[in-house]
């Protein structure tokens, strides 16, 4: 994620397909 941090993080970014909401990855896998 370190490559990540070091740029703006796009507002339609996508993790594993799912929209990115926050920082919290780990709540949107589990929601």
């Amino acid at each position: 994620y370190a490559i990540l941090e070091e740029r703006e993080l796009p507002k339609d970014l996508t993790v594993e397909g799912a929209p990115y909401l926050g920082p919290k990855l780990m709540d949107i896998e589990e929601s």
